[in-house]
């Protein structure tokens, strides 16, 4: 994990490690999201709609990998 002004960069290097960042990630969003816009939450869908700069970035040549474990390639 590295952590700088920007943000967190969370790195797997196994299958498990990937789906646990990708749970954790998205349940934590999730609830910074609420916490912050409460109105998202009251099904008012201006906080929806609120600006919001988010970047993922996925090394999908990685899925070639796993392709190849399972003979799918």
């Amino acid at each position: 994990m590295t952590n700088d002004t920007t943000g967190t960069v969370l790195r797997a290097t196994t299958v498990r490690e990937a789906r646990d960042i990708l749970t954790g990630a998205a349940r934590r969003l999730e609830s910074e999201i609420t916490t912050r816009l409460p109105g998202d939450k009251d099904g008012q869908n201006w906080a929806r709609d609120q600006e919001l700069d988010l970047e993922i970035r996925v090394d999908w040549s990685q899925l070639e990998a796993l392709d190849a474990y399972n003979g799918t390639a």
